[in-house]
């Protein structure tokens, strides 16, 4: 996946961790504890910020990330003259 379908992404999980968190606070957890819609729907509105501010945390590191090249063992080098270098894993 390219870089900008990786920003979208992360854009469209971070407006639905807003918006489905602050409906289901609002409209089902919250009414039983607070009965004034005006009050219910701020603080609803404060823990949808809390979860989108989590998921673009999650967005930026997903967006960022280094794609991934082949399934290849990176070089390795051995720069002494009886150096060794070990590619790859070194468990049988």
């Amino acid at each position: 996946m390219e870089r900008f379908g990786r920003w979208v992404v992360a854009f469209l999980v971070t407006v639905a961790a807003f918006a489905v968190s602050t409906w289901l606070c609002g409209a089902l957890v919250l009414p039983s504890v607070l009965k004034d819609p005006a009050i219910r729907w701020s603080v609803a509105s404060a823990l949808g910020a809390t979860a989108a501010a989590l998921a673009a945390m999650w967005g930026y590191g997903f967006a960022t990330r280094a794609p991934e090249r082949g399934r290849s063992s990176p070089a390795v080098q051995a720069p002494g003259g009886r150096a060794v270098a070990i590619g790859g894993s070194n468990y049988p």
